[in-house]
């Protein structure tokens, strides 16, 4: 088995949409070939009866492209699953023609 320089990532932090018909797009949908097992470690920061996804566990740059985004209200949220040493810090970039302000959470 191949190990990657990342294997074993510290202050992982994975990006999660959520689009406004509920469906919730996880960071780095493209790289399914490189996902493990998901862990669940994160299951209980999910709603009730949402899966923890394969998530991406060797990139500390995650990107979710929407083509054609359905106008309502979207949900940016960023989750924690390695942080050993909290609070960690990250920064949050969208790109687009938008219709009103983006507002904190």
């Amino acid at each position: 088995m191949q190990t990657l320089p990342s294997d074993g990532v510290q202050n992982n932090l994975h990006l999660k949409i959520t689009a406004p018909g509920g469906t919730a797009v996880y960071g780095n949908p493209e790289h399914w070939a490189a996902r493990r097992e998901a862990d669940s470690l994160l299951q209980r920061f999910l709603p009730d009866g949402e899966q923890v996804p394969a998530l991406d566990k060797r990139n500390n740059v995650e990107q979710i492209v929407f083509e054609k985004p359905a106008a309502g209200e979207w949900t940016v949220e960023v989750l924690a699953e390695n942080t050993p040493k909290p609070p960690q810090g990250y920064a949050v970039c969208v790109v687009g023609e938008l219709d009103s302000a983006l507002e904190p959470g």
